[in-house]
C-alpha cells in the first residue's frame, strides 16, 4: 500500500505533490532567491513568552506539532527570502523537501484572474483541519490559539495582556446551506435548488485575555476549565487518591496550543465572528449551555459564541 498523505512522501523533481493544506515540492523547483531555510521557531509556535522567558508548557496543554514533525531530526522553517515570513518548513532528514503551508501562499496579480490557486486556503480552514487531525488521533477537542508576535502588539497597548482564542469543537460533519450566489462556486456544492453546500467545523470560541488563557490552563490537568465544565481528561479509575503527586503521568493534555501571527490571528477571529450570525441565538445559547455550562451561557465574565470553519476537501 502507498501512503500519498503529505507527511509520508518525499519531494520529487518537476513534480508538486499536495493534500488539502499542505503543497510539497522539491527544493530546486523553487527559484534560488525566492525561499531560504532559517533554523528560527517553527511555525505554529514561539520560542520566548512576551516576557522573555521560556515559553510556558504544562500538563494540560500540549504545543502544538505539525504530523511530518519527526522528533529525530531538526527541522528548519522555509522563510520568503524578501519578508522572512514563514511559508513552511524543511526537515533534516529530507532537506530537498520543501512543505510549503497553502494558506501561507499567495500567487499575487488577483487582478489577472477572479480565481487564484490558493484563494480559499485560510486560516480558518487550516485549524479546522488541525482539529480534526487532534480530535481523530488524540481525542484532544480543544484548541487555544496564540499571537506568536503579541510582543509587538503588547507595546502598542501595555496596558492589556495579549488576547489569545478558545476553541472547542462540537463536529466536523455538518454541510451549511448557503443561498446560490453568496458565495463563490469553486468552493461550493450545488444542488438543484438553488443552495449551496459547504462542509463545516462547528465550534464554539471566546476570546480571552493572556491572563485568563494562564488562569484557566494551570499546571494542574484536574483544573482546565473553561466556563464551568472541566474539559480535562479525567484520570484513570481508582488512581487519583494514589497517585495525586503523579497526575502529569496518568492525565493525558486536554488541549493543544497553536501560535498564529497576528495578521492570521485577525483572520481567524473575523471568520467566526462573521459565522455566529449563521445560528440563532436561542439555538446558539443551548448548545453553549450543554457543552460549557451555565455559567458560560449566561456569565457577564463568559461571551463563548457558536461558530463554524469552513472544512477544505
Amino acid at each position: 500500500a502507498i501512503n500519498f498523505d503529505s507527511s509520508s512522501t518525499r519531494a520529487m523533481r518537476r513534480i508538486a505533490l499536495e493534500d488539502e493544506a499542505v503543497l510539497v515540492m522539491h527544493r530546486r523547483d523553487l527559484k534560488d532567491d525566492a525561499t531560504c531555510a532559517l533554523n528560527i521557531a517553527g511555525y505554529g509556535g514561539v520560542s520566548t513568552n512576551n516576557d522573555g522567558d521560556p515559553a510556558i508548557t504544562t500538563n494540560a496543554t500540549r504545543p502544538w506539532k505539525d504530523k511530518s514533525d519527526k522528533h529525530e531530526s531538526e527541522s528548519k522553517s522555509v522563510v520568503c527570502a524578501n519578508c522572512y515570513n514563514t511559508l513552511g518548513f524543511v526537515s533534516g532528514l529530507e532537506p530537498d523537501t520543501y512543505r510549503l503551508y497553502k494558506h501561507l501562499l499567495d500567487c499575487g496579480e488577483q487582478h489577472l484572474s477572479p480565481y487564484t490557486p490558493f484563494e480559499k486556503y485560510t486560516a480558518g480552514s487550516f485549524v479546522a483541519r488541525e482539529m480534526i487531525r487532534y480530535a481523530e488521533s488524540e481525542g484532544i477537542y480543544t484548541f487555544i490559539i496564540a499571537i506568536s508576535d503579541a510582543r509587538n502588539i503588547k507595546e502598542d497597548n501595555s496596558a492589556a495582556s495579549p488576547p489569545c482564542m478558545f476553541l472547542r469543537m462540537l463536529s466536523w460533519d455538518s454541510l451549511m446551506g448557503i443561498a446560490a450566489g453568496s458565495k463563490k462556486e469553486h468552493e461550493l456544492r450545488r444542488d438543484a435548488r438553488g443552495l449551496e453546500f459547504q462542509k463545516i467545523l462547528k465550534v464554539i470560541f471566546e476570546e480571552v485575555s493572556g491572563d485568563d488563557e494562564r488562569s484557566a490552563v494551570s499546571d494542574n490537568p484536574l483544573e482546565w476549565k473553561w466556563g464551568g465544565i472541566d474539559l480535562c481528561c479525567l484520570p484513570l479509575t481508582g488512581q487519583v487518591g494514589r497517585q495525586n503527586s503523579k497526575l502529569g503521568n496518568i492525565t493525558k493534555a486536554s488541549s493543544v496550543k497553536l501560535f498564529l501571527s497576528s495578521n492570521e490571528w485577525s483572520d481567524l477571529k473575523a471568520a467566526l465572528v462573521g459565522g455566529k450570525d449563521c445560528f440563532a441565538c436561542s439555538a446558539a445559547a443551548a448548545l453553549i449551555m450543554m457543552k460549557l455550562g451555565a455559567a458560560a451561557a449566561s456569565s457577564n465574565n463568559h461571551n463563548a459564541s457558536l461558530s463554524f470553519l469552513p472544512i477544505i476537501t
